[in-house]
């Protein structure tokens, strides 16, 4: 028995130092990523990631395998958001052949959740991933033949949106919407993800958009995405894509396998013997992985055939994330405000006299509204992360612009992970209900949201009975937030630039092609690796 233990302790040794090596302070929770198609070809990106710590200090991941299209990252839009609200700028250092998105100012996180918020320009056209194809049945189309970066670690979900240059007569469509676009997936989209298609509003303006979303992926998941649309649709973009290629071009390459290390700190013969018969069956267990993503992206080859005169757009296969009837009964109060629609003012208003009537917060000035924290978070003993946010925004006794729409887009985020999948009419008259109110209105009372609120955190009637005496008080223009806005967080201005050396470097290398063959070579260079 002791030898066998001899033997084995070693074994184990290794086996717990690997893991211990491979495995970083955090969880990998979800990705959603959005993508803004441009007239020109080029792209706005817009990754969330979410990172749940288990042991350590999370200060970043690494961000690798865009492909061609290289990013360049937009700081002023890109920061993190702890659990307690609290929004961290972001570092992004370029190693080469990936990038470090970290915590500005050495930050560290030791519990709860990161939430990663980072934007990147692009451009699908010329490294290939937009291209234009002809078909003897649709005529002349423009196909988006892209992947999201691939993962080391299982996702919970991840949801791909693209929104394209197109505007829309309006945000709610109607049925034969889809076919009257002329849009078009391939099979195995329709089978391996969800799809729907929500209008993105900017500017008041809708813009066609689709949306694929998928659970519990496991890890280095290759989501990959290939779609067309009639050529009409996007008048400047089609010049635009026609002076590249159009027959694909697949370029062999190959992926350099990672070999894991590690240092030296025995002696023994035997303990060296075990190590090195370990790595010995990693290293194989590799490569025979590698050789069978080779031998899958050469049969995939024959996957890519746009340009051929025979090639027809499978039938389109409709799918929709809405479950009838299911409601998400555990949104926060603030959520469910939101979600009924009542204006921002209204619900900054409510939690400011709720904070005051608690003893949290005292007005000092209401125009321009001034404010005194009188209690600490400890001895306020906030339990919702947007009251948290709220007492954290006050502590300076000012609430400024950017303060008060972190707590929506986090009410945002949060509703979207919540109730992707809900029935909006069901959710919304469950929370009617809870609110005491009714369709018709009944006798013209009942509770509205403000009361209700206040009833949640133990408040009496005669304590909160002008609970909108601050609206309009709050430096914020925006009025309430539609359902659709839930699903689809607008983003802020970005310029998108352009390297004059950009065009020179990828004209030689160009392809229409992301095919199985970039899978391949693709599995060396996985994002994540929290640290």
């Amino acid at each position: 028995m002791k030898r066998l233990l001899v033997w084995f302790l070693p074994f184990l040794v290794v086996i717990f130092c690997f893991s211990q090596a491979v495995a970083g302070p955090a969880k990998l929770d979800f990705v959603e990523v959005h993508v803004r198609i441009l007239n020109d070809g080029k792209a706005s990106v817009v990754y969330t990631v979410r990172y749940k710590v288990t042991g350590g200090e999370l200060h970043g991941f690494y961000f690798q395998g865009w492909g061609r299209a290289r990013p360049v990252f937009d700081l002023a839009n890109s920061a993190a958001t702890t659990d307690s609200g609290e929004r961290i700028a972001l570092e992004i250092k370029d190693l080469g052949d990936k990038f470090d998105i970290i915590l500005a100012g050495g930050r560290g996180v030791s519990q709860g959740s990161v939430t990663y918020r980072f934007r990147y320009a692009t451009d699908l056209g010329s490294s290939g991933y937009l291209f234009t194809t002809e078909s003897t049945e649709f005529g002349t189309l423009i196909g988006l033949n892209w992947a999201t970066v691939q993962w080391d670690e299982p996702l919970s979900h991840e949801t791909v949106t693209i929104e394209y240059p197109i505007p829309l007569p309006s945000s709610e469509n109607s049925p034969g919407f889809i076919e009257d676009m002329g849009f078009r997936t391939e099979k195995w989209m329709n089978k391996n993800y969800k799809i729907d298609y929500p209008a993105t509003e900017r500017d008041g303006e809708p813009f066609f958009t689709v949306r694929l979303h998928r659970k519990k992926l496991p890890a280095r998941y290759h989501f990959r995405v290939q779609q067309y649309l009639p050529a009409y649709h996007l008048p400047e973009l089609s010049p635009v894509l026609a002076k590249f290629h159009q027959t694909p071009q697949v370029k062999k390459s190959q992926a350099k396998v990672p070999v894991p290390s590690f240092p030296k700190r025995f002696n023994q013969r035997l303990i060296i013997l075990f190590v090195g018969a370990f790595l010995l069956v990693v290293f194989i267990l590799i490569l025979v992985s590698k050789h069978r993503s080779l031998l899958s992206a050469k049969d995939g080859l024959g996957e890519v055939v746009w340009a051929r005169k025979t090639w027809a757009s499978p039938k389109l296969e409709l799918a929709s994330l809405k479950v009838p009837g299911k409601v998400c009964k555990d949104l926060d109060p603030v959520e469910a405000g939101f979600y009924l629609e009542r204006p921002f003012q209204e619900i900054l208003s409510t939690m400011l006299t709720s904070f005051e009537v608690r003893g949290i917060m005292q007005v000092v000035s209401r125009d321009p509204l001034r404010v005194e924290v009188l209690k600490s978070l400890e001895d306020a003993n906030l339990q919702s992360e947007y009251e948290i946010m709220f007492h954290n925004a006050g502590r300076d006794r000012i609430f400024t612009v950017s303060e008060l729409e972190d707590i929506m887009l986090r009410a945002m985020e949060n509703i979207r992970h919540k109730a992707w999948d809900c029935d909006v009419e069901a959710m919304k008259k469950y929370y009617r209900e809870r609110l005491g109110e009714t369709e018709a209105g009944e006798d013209g009372t009942g509770r509205s949201w403000g009361p209700w609120y206040h009833h949640y955190h133990g408040l009496r009637s005669e304590e909160h009975s002008s609970h909108d005496r601050y609206d309009g008080a709050f430096p914020v223009t925006i009025d309430h937030l539609a359902y659709d806005q839930f699903l689809s967080v607008p983003e802020g201005p970005l310029e998108v630039c352009h390297d004059a050396c950009h065009s020179a470097c990828h004209s030689a290398c160009h392809s229409a092609c992301h095919s199985a063959c970039h899978s391949a070579c693709h599995g060396a260079c996985v994002s994540g690796g929290s640290h």
